[in-house]
């Protein structure tokens, strides 16, 4: 593994890069930040308990990573009785959770007023387990994302690094659908269309699909095109060409593309990256399939609303689901 090319002064990875692709290492990187950051453990308890119980203290709090027992080895245990006891599940891709189910029950802390066993799936886990004193909590990474996209915590640099480092290694488990986002400046248009980019001020996740809402002063509203997305990094523009090796990774994600066409993809993004004016600014880069030009440019459902639709003001981080995305254009076509 390369984690210095020549021509640059120090490394740009971090030291996550350094584990193996797998479970193991995805749990114990999850925990870290859980151990070395109080507020990351706070708002992850938050997460599972809705609204604390209990007050929490990090002092009186053990987190284990592959802690074992009699006949089980649990991903992640964070122990702080008489409070709580929470163990968590990790699953990578397309695993599915079966006997942990309920092989881990035996190993509560008895003391602990609260258990909670969470799973953390691509995708929520909706089987539910019947046993009577244990909560059970379904999230997906998606919703780890999410949380740490939280004010209190996204500036931690150890996030930072934990979020642009999952999203480079395993940016697919957490997919949104659609991101729907304003666009409105021409060059940021120019970079859509031409060289098939989107840039944003730094954030978490990573959507399947990118359809820009042009704004009412491009003359010409609504979502006009959809592109795939193919890849997300974190980066400063100056830095770019640094991640040659990941961006041309995004562009194998085209296999109706010949090489030819490709390399050409490639060469679009890196010239989008270069025109940018702030070099040394921190950005997220979606790296886009060319557009997909819709028949009739899709538009807000205004003050009266649309169930799952956008009205007003576009928040940051909108995603749309296909389903309600497909609605929208029969609608709006007039073949309902």
């Amino acid at each position: 593994m390369l984690v210095k090319p020549s021509g640059i002064l120090t490394s740009y990875l971090s030291c996550f890069e350094l584990l193996p692709t797998k479970e193991t290492s995805l749990s114990a990187i999850f925990a870290f930040p859980l151990a070395k950051c109080p507020r990351v453990l706070k708002l992850f308890l938050k997460t599972l308990f809705q609204k604390l119980p209990f007050k929490t203290n990090p002092l009186n709090a053990e987190i284990w990573v592959e802690k074992k027992h009699e006949h089980a080895r649990t991903d992640i245990e964070i122990i702080s009785p008489p409070h709580y006891h929470v163990i968590v599940e990790c699953k990578v891709g397309a695993a599915k959770v079966k006997k942990q189910r309920t092989k881990y029950i035996p190993y509560f802390h008895q003391r602990a007023k609260y258990k909670v066993l969470c799973f953390l799936t691509q995708e929520r886990d909706t089987a539910q387990l019947a046993h009577q004193g244990v909560l059970v909590r379904h999230l997906s990474w998606a919703d780890i994302l999410t949380m740490l996209d939280d004010k209190k915590v996204r500036d931690i640099p150890l996030v930072s690094d934990f979020v642009r480092f999952f999203n480079r290694r395993y940016g697919m488990l957490g997919i949104k659908e659609i991101l729907v986002q304003d666009l409105g400046e021409e060059e940021e248009i120019e970079r859509f269309e031409k060289f098939h980019l989107y840039k944003r001020d730094e954030t978490y996740g990573t959507p399947l699909y990118f359809a820009p809402y042009f704004t009412k002063r491009t003359g010409r509203p609504g979502i006009r095109f959809i592109a795939k997305v193919l890849g997300v990094l974190t980066v400063r523009a100056k830095d770019a060409e640094q991640f040659i090796e990941d961006i041309s990774r995004f562009a194998e994600n085209t296999p109706d593309l010949t090489k030819e066409e490709r390399h050409d993809l490639i060469d679009r993004w890196l010239k989008g990256i270069r025109m940018e004016k702030d070099k040394e600014r921190l950005y997220t880069w979606y790296f886009l399939s060319k557009p997909l030009a819709l028949k009739k440019p899709l538009l807000k459902a205004g003050k009266s609303g649309a169930k799952g639709w956008i009205a007003g003001m576009i928040p940051k981080n909108r995603s749309i689901d296909f389903l309600t995305f497909l609605e929208q254009i029969q609608k709006q076509s007039g073949t309902e």
